[in-house]
């Protein structure tokens, strides 16, 4: 589930006492839990990695936002709220498929062979009537058609996407599944259609996009925001710039005079590593994937 309700009033009366770090860690746990729908694994190690908390002050706020939100429960770290907030979606698709399935049973019963055309409708109407019961997510339904022998362009396209936009998918989802290990699998057809609609429509190379997205999932923020193509075309702009405007400081940070020789070894390590992740990136689409205009993709710039 990528989508709840939030009730400001409610937190602020319950987390007033926070500090600023605390409550950034205490609504990443919180937006862990509801993309989960359930609870958190007790194990403090891992919690910590995933949601980027390094250092002593972190550790600290953690430890502070565990002992005063949850509760351990048989190897899981339990939210009273969030429980509550889920039981209720959860019932309220139950018994929302309850219902279709009484009265598809009754419809069944009542059938005749030869089936009328407002026979077809009452059942599509009936259709679209329970859609409201499903869970809640950020996708949209695919429309019905009438023409159901006859698939539009991007219908085809999903169906058959691109290589390298497929691989991208795959790319992407091995990322989200680095920051959220319980992400149910996707779509990858559909994610490699926006995929392809960011080639085409945006201008954008492959290689470009996975290098924001790479970016992303290392950030302490964005890493738990963006778990989806569609996630990362929406905020792809504001993704490029702040990556750009990290590097540039992380340059200045690098040739400042006063840095201690133990400084600049880490800093020379963390731009090995970024180097070396560019370059894996660019090695795995330089080779046979398309740009948006259909050719092979070469070094950028």
């Amino acid at each position: 589930m990528h989508h709840y309700a939030f009730n400001v009033g409610d937190y602020r009366k319950d987390t007033g006492h926070l500090t600023l770090l605390e409550h950034g860690i205490y609504r990443m746990l919180i937006d862990s839990y509801y993309v989960n729908e359930g609870p958190l694994d007790a194990d403090d190690t891992k919690l910590m990695r995933t949601h980027c908390i390094r250092t002593p002050d972190e550790q600290q706020a953690y430890r502070n936002v565990i002992d005063d939100f949850f509760e351990l429960d048989d190897g899981v770290y339990r939210h009273a709220g969030c429980d509550k907030v889920l039981a209720k979606i959860f019932e309220k698709s139950a018994k929302a498929r309850e219902s279709a399935e009484r009265r598809w049973a009754k419809k069944s019963k009542a059938s005749k062979p030869s089936r009328k055309p407002d026979d077809a409708n009452a059942m599509r109407t009936h259709s679209e009537g329970n859609a409201d019961g499903m869970l809640p997510n950020t996708h949209n339904p695919i429309p019905i058609k009438d023409n159901s022998n006859e698939l539009s362009t991007s219908e085809k396209k999903i169906s058959d996407p691109h290589p390298g936009d497929i691989k991208l998918a795959e790319f992407i989802y091995a990322g989200v599944l680095d920051a959220t290990p319980k992400a149910k699998k996707p779509d990858l057809h559909k994610w490699a259609d926006t995929i392809r609609l960011m080639r085409e429509r945006d201008k954008l190379e492959l290689r470009e996009i996975a290098e924001v997205f790479s970016w992303a999932n290392k950030h302490q923020f964005w890493r738990l925001n963006i778990l989806s193509p569609e996630k990362l075309r929406e905020k792809y702009p504001r993704l490029s710039a702040e990556k750009e405007n990290d590097h540039a400081n992380s340059s200045r940070s690098g040739n400042a005079d006063t840095r201690s020789v133990t400084e600049q070894s880490t800093v020379g390590r963390a731009h090995a590593a970024s180097e070396r992740r560019r370059q894996d990136i660019l090695e795995k689409y330089s080779h046979g994937a398309g740009t948006g205009h259909g050719g092979p993709m070469g070094p950028h710039g």
